[in-house]
C-alpha cells in the first residue's frame, strides 16, 4: 500500500497508509494552505503558542525534500484529482495572516514556493467585508475570549485606551488655554503699541 506523511495534521487518506514525516524515499508528502492548517490546530484545541514557527518549519522541510527529489509533493486538495482547484481561504484567518505579513513580509515565502497563487486567495477572501464581519459575529463567545487571562488583557487594553483618551482631552484643553492666552497677549501688545505711537509722534 502506498504511504504518505505530512508535517501538519491531515485527515486520513483512503487507500493510503499514514507514516511519520517525512516517510521513506518515494512516498507521498501532503501539504495544505496555512489558513486551513491553523484552523485544524485551533479545532483540535492543542495550540501551544509556537504554531506559526511550526508552520514555517514544516513548509521549509517540504521545500528541502522537494529539492532532494526523493519524494512526491501533493496538495491536500489534489488528492484524487491532480487538477483540483485550491479551496477558498477562510476570511477571518486570511485577515490575520495578512496582518502578520505586514509585520513580517517574508513570513509566508516557504509556502508561496509551493503555492504561488496563495496571496491572491488571501486578498480575494477580503473582497466581501460584510461577509467577513458576519462570519466574525457568528463565532461562539468561547472562540472570541478563550480564557480569563485574555479577558483580563482585553480589559487592561480598554482601560489604557480610556487613559490615553483622557490625556488627549486634557492636552486639548491645555492647548486651547495656551492659544487663548496667546490671543490675549497679542491684543494687549497691539493695544500698547497703538497707545504708544501718538506719544512718539
Amino acid at each position: 500500500m502506498p504511504v504518505w506523511s505530512s508535517p501538519f495534521p491531515c485527515a486520513p487518506l483512503p487507500g493510503l497508509e499514514h507514516v511519520d514525516f517525512p516517510g521513506p524515499a518515494g512516498s507521498l508528502l501532503i501539504y495544505d494552505s496555512p489558513d486551513r492548517i491553523l484552523l485544524r490546530w485551533k479545532a483540535a484545541g492543542r495550540c501551544e503558542g509556537n504554531e506559526l514557527d511550526q508552520l514555517m518549519q514544516g513548509y521549509q522541510a517540504l521545500n528541502e525534500l522537494s529539492r532532494q527529489g526523493d519524494h512526491q509533493l501533493m496538495a491536500h486538495w489534489q488528492i484524487g484529482d491532480s487538477h483540483g482547484r485550491p479551496p477558498a481561504a477562510d476570511g477571518i484567518t486570511s485577515a490575520l495572516l495578512l496582518l502578520w505579513l505586514q509585520a513580517a513580509p517574508g513570513a509566508l515565502d516557504p509556502y508561496l514556493q509551493l503555492d504561488p497563487s496563495y496571496l491572491q486567495r488571501l486578498l480575494l477572501a477580503q473582497s466581501h467585508p460584510r461577509q467577513l464581519l458576519q462570519q466574525w459575529i457568528n463565532l461562539p463567545h468561547g472562540d472570541l475570549i478563550v480564557d480569563d487571562a485574555f479577558d483580563d488583557q482585553l480589559n487592561a487594553t480598554q482601560e489604557e485606551l480610556k487613559r490615553l483618551q483622557r490625556s488627549h482631552q486634557q492636552m486639548s484643553t491645555l492647548m486651547a488655554q495656551v492659544k487663548d492666552q496667546q490671543r490675549r497677549t497679542r491684543r494687549l501688545l497691539a493695544s500698547m503699541l497703538s497707545t504708544a505711537q501718538p506719544l512718539e509722534s
